[in-house]
């Protein structure tokens, strides 16, 4: 569901278009469809159409799971997670069902939003179960490294939501070079809009996103605060657990992975 979420979303804000990376950023908002037109016959001349039913029917097969996890939650109360986290992972399901129904909607950054918090929390809770329900994980973690690897997870989870919401406002158009940008960003007032949940994509009259200075704040920010966090979550700090190669392969995987 993750990658071909990504690879929808990918697709359609430039890398599957021609003239890329020229292409990159350029929006049609009067065009857009929603995502349950893919089901419909106006949908087969929708775009990468293939990918879209394969991540509806996978989604669905996706729900039909974690309902019957749930029902088994209900069954055996004493399991090892509760029914905190089951409940939690349904009521995840039913959001991104029902935003869903409005993707793909580029131009609204909280839609985005939504779906890769949605999907990246439904992920983490359920390998989070795994472990929980692994027969092979025994023994006790060492509570000396346990604030470490909170902060290590504090500082993914923060670096994956800076990494969104600047995909979601297309940031990276702001700044071409990997450490500059054309226009000045390094003030109060670049930040106060870039990290503003209620802004408008604005747009030019080719519908391309205009190259705003409060976007090189919100692409700066991302970019420079991955340098941060990619010292900080040192799989190494994973010994906590004895699961050790899977923590650390987890965390290595999610700060090495480009997030925008």
């Amino acid at each position: 569901m993750v990658i071909l979420s990504a690879y929808v979303r990918l697709a359609e804000v430039g890398i599957g278009c021609d003239g890329w990376p020229d292409c990159y950023a350029v929006l049609h908002p009067e065009s857009e469809q929603r995502g349950i037109a893919v089901l419909t016959e106006q949908g087969r001349d929708m775009g990468h159409r293939g990918a879209r039913l394969a991540h509806r029917y996978i989604v669905s097969t996706l729900g039909l799971f974690i309902l019957i996890l749930f029902v088994q939650s209900l069954r055996r109360k004493q399991a090892s997670t509760g029914l905190i986290v089951p409940t939690v992972i349904l009521l995840i399901t039913l959001f991104l069902a029902v935003l869903g129904y409005y993707t793909p909607t580029r131009d609204n950054p909280l839609i985005t939003m939504g779906n890769l918090l949605g999907g990246m929390a439904m992920l983490g809770l359920l390998w989070w179960m795994m472990q929980r329900n692994a027969e092979t994980i025994t023994d006790a973690p060492n509570h000396g490294l346990h604030k470490l690897v909170l902060i290590a997870l504090a500082l993914v989870i923060t670096q994956t939501v800076l990494g969104g919401w600047s995909s979601a406002n297309y940031a990276s158009s702001a700044c071409v070079d990997l450490l500059g940008c054309e226009q000045p960003w390094l003030s109060s007032s670049n930040f106060s809009d870039a990290y503003n949940p209620a802004r408008d994509i604005q747009l030019d009259e080719t519908g391309q996103v205009l190259r705003q200075s409060s976007l090189g704040a919100l692409s700066m920010s991302h970019r420079l605060f991955a340098f941060v966090t990619a010292r900080a979550t040192w799989p190494g700090w994973c010994v906590a657990y004895d699961a050790t190669r899977r923590c650390a392969t987890a965390l290595l995987l999610l700060r090495c992975f480009p997030s925008d």
